[in-house]
């Protein structure tokens, strides 16, 4: 139930606060929406690093979901900056870094957790994003305005068109990954 939880707590929440990081980063910026994204992952990894309990791993890891979107986040500053003629191999590089990590990251991460425990492997990795932030901070910039005209709305935008594909995902997502817990 713990691994379950622990698996499913991040995209949860993830999936919940991923439309008001959206509609915060139109309003205010994908530049500020990707550091606060690795600023919260920050102080989330690092505070697993110091907990002492399952519970409060879970606790960390559903805050990780509603604070952070490190993907998202990057997708949406790279989509609006790339050049256009260059926006598709700049969204692919993306993916294959997201991959690439996720893979190795896993890999890795075991190892140094196994040779080091968890709690310096969890620091290394608020290291990382620590690294992560100041290259944003010192090598992203972004001019961003509010599209003229556009009023700040309290609700949610409708999604139309984009239900069947949503709903096409949501169920991708469910087959790939229903028995990683197990």
């Amino acid at each position: 139930i713990y691994v379950g939880l622990f698996t499913a707590g991040a995209p949860l929440t993830l999936a919940v606060m991923g439309p008001v990081w959206g509609q915060l980063a139109d309003r205010y910026g994908r530049r500020l929406m990707m550091l606060r994204a690795n600023v919260a992952g920050t102080f989330v990894i690092f505070g697993m690093a110091y907990t002492s309990s399952v519970e409060g791993l879970l606790v960390f890891r559903f805050l990780q979901g509603l604070f952070t979107g490190t993907m998202p986040a990057a997708q949406a500053l790279i989509s609006t900056h790339a050049p256009s003629s260059k926006r598709g191999f700049a969204l692919g590089a993306l993916q294959s870094a997201s991959f690439s990590g996720i893979m190795f990251g896993s890999s890795v991460g075991g190892l140094c957790a196994d040779a080091f425990g968890y709690s310096s492997t969890f620091k290394l990795g608020g290291c990382m994003l620590i690294l992560a932030t100041l290259t944003i901070v010192f090598g992203v910039k972004e001019d961003f305005q509010q599209p003229i005209g556009r009023k700040p709305r309290g609700r949610y935008p409708p999604i139309g068109a984009a239900l069947p594909v949503l709903i096409m995902i949501l169920a991708v997502g469910f087959g790939r990954f229903f028995d990683r817990p197990i």
